[in-house]
């Protein structure tokens, strides 16, 4: 084997990738200013070779992991080039369009060299990810969604200790805001702390990005233009706790289609689905609202054209969301990092609901439920109310949060759609949602222009939240009724939920379990045998 290549990829004596070593001054070459020449610009080879070496620099800085050279952004980049070349569809010219309004769309001149639009990997989980690839035939999928491995997870969570590099009082009150929608959900707390080694730098770079994990020392969260939504800044905030997208968990092909006819050019890398090996979903379903799904257009060739379908029911319109983590996050984060607050508390929570880590007495509901047990509904301008034999309506105009439950007897409820009025967005902000499956942890599909829907529930409730919080006039309107078999001819079923795999229960502190190992010379082997263009 080469030993120049050997010594560029190897972690000798790291497993995990941290290292106090910093670069010396020749390692990351100098910028040249952007000139002319006949009156054009540079080619874009290289504008993008002078992105890259920013963007190293940048990271760099303020991420201990990357400043050793073993360890340095370079080498995760060649990786990630070659194994997306090697991904790649060469009938593939178009570059992404701009049009998701997250992270995705912000990143986008940045994008080719980060993984899945907004992750800084280290050397060792690039390997553990190229490994997962190659193994992926033949292997047993098992659903994921949180890193694997305790040196990932931050030590106290009660106190994650940050620091800031702007004095821009709005930039610093966005921070607190993505923050702010964590704490209040979890036992989680961050406290601005310049006197401990390990600790995330938040700073304005040239996108929205992060690490995975803790990964030792300092380490970043780009915040730059454009990133200052609190849903965005939370997006970022997962990744570094240790959250990976929800579109690559293994079991993404039970609810979403990637149309990789309209994929970008380079854009492959960013479609990945990943194994037991890398993560864990802590026994907890696929979400389609969740903070960490990309969009519906997520790097498309096309302006209009889906990347990401999704199954059976219409639920293009939640995935996307950048307004706040949803319960399942939530509740996948406080069994991460909180899950002792709690334990031996017997509360008989219902709908999901567990005790809450911020008040143990009191249950944690999905959107919608209330109540010491989650049996009650938020109050507001909804009402529980009972489906018959004669079909009846649900009508609302105007601004406010609303829950409507739906109940039967021995029957299952049929609701249409007939009016949707709101702001028709392909990811909705304000909408009507829909939970007509019998786990209502999940986010239900969600609407939000007027079309026309028919949804049969899976038992003898179904749950119809409205969320309208813009100064604009909405409205809805929805007929819902009784059905029994042969009471009635049965229409098309147009929104149901789908047919899911099992959820493998959670074994407390399975998710500790190490990380895929790569320090053995197995992935450096297959790495430069199997992936062409590495130099």
């Amino acid at each position: 084997m080469d030993s120049r290549l050997t010594e560029t990829y190897s972690t000798r004596g790291d497993t995990h990738g941290h290292s106090n070593g910093i670069p010396p001054p020749r390692f990351f070459p100098s910028v040249a200013p952007l000139i002319k020449t006949n009156n054009r610009m540079i080619d874009d080879s290289a504008k993008e070779e002078i992105q890259l070496n920013n963007l190293e620099r940048e990271i760099s800085s303020f991420s201990s992991v990357h400043q050793s050279i073993n360890g340095n952004y370079r080498n995760v980049e060649k990786i990630m080039a070659a194994f997306n070349n090697l991904l790649a569809d060469s009938s593939k010219s178009k570059k992404a369009v701009i049009s998701d309004n997250n992270e995705v769309g912000v990143n986008h001149d940045v994008s080719s060299n980060l993984f899945e639009s907004d992750i800084v990997l280290t050397v060792p989980q690039i390997k553990g990810i190229v490994l997962a690839e190659k193994e992926k035939m033949g292997r047993r999928r098992v659903k994921r969604k949180v890193i694997t491995g305790g040196v990932y997870r931050w030590n106290e969570p009660s106190s994650i200790p940050y620091r800031l590099k702007s004095n821009d009082v709005k930039w610093k009150k966005q921070i607190m805001d993505g923050m702010k929608l964590w704490e209040r959900e979890t036992c989680l707390r961050f406290q601005e702390n310049y006197g401990v080694d390990d600790h995330i730098v938040f700073y304005k770079g040239s996108g929205c990005f992060s690490s995975v994990g803790k990964t030792g020392g300092s380490q970043m969260i780009s915040i730059g233009d454009g990133c200052d939504s609190a849903g965005i800044i939370a997006h970022e905030i997962g990744h570094a706790l240790g959250f990976w997208h929800e579109q690559s968990r293994p079991d993404r092909d039970y609810y979403i289609l990637i149309r990789r006819e309209f994929v970008a050019s380079g854009a492959d890398k960013n479609f990945l689905s990943s194994s037991y090996h890398e993560a864990d979903n802590m026994g907890l379903p696929y979400d389609y609202g969740s903070i960490m799904h990309y969009g519906p257009e997520a790097f498309s060739s096309r302006i209009g054209e889906l990347t990401i379908e999704t199954l059976k029911g219409r639920f293009e319109s939640t995935i996307g969301q950048r307004v706040a983590p949803s319960f399942v996050d939530i509740k996948q984060m406080n069994r991460l990092y909180c899950n002792e607050r709690c334990r031996g508390m017997q509360l008989a929570c219902r709908h999901g609901g567990y005790p809450d880590p911020n008040d143990c007495q009191s249950c944690k509901c999905p959107s919608g439920l209330t109540g010491p047990i989650c049996n009650k509904i938020e109050q507001g301008c909804g009402s529980e109310l009972r489906a018959g034999r004669h079909w009846k309506e649900i009508t609302h105009n105007g601004k406010g949060d609303c829950v409507w439950r739906i109940k039967t007897d021995n029957a299952k409820i049929r609701i249409r759609l007939s009016r949707v009025n709101f702001e028709c967005k392909r990811t909705c902000g304000n909408y009507v949602e829909i939970k007509s499956g019998t786990d209502w942890q999940q986010t239900g599909f969600r609407t939000c222009c007027n079309e026309e829907w028919s949804v049969l529930s899976e038992a003898e409730e179904l749950l119809i939240l409205v969320k309208s919080n813009s100064d604009r006039m909405r409205s809805m309107r929805i007929e819902y009724v009784r059905e029994r078999e042969n009471e009635f001819v049965a229409e098309i079923d147009m929104g149901r939920e789908l047919d899911a795999p099992s959820i493998k229960s959670w074994v407390s502190g399975q998710e500790n379990r190490s990380f895929r190992p790569v320090d053995n010379g197995s992935a450096d082997t297959f790495i430069l045998n199997s992936i062409a263009g590495i130099p």
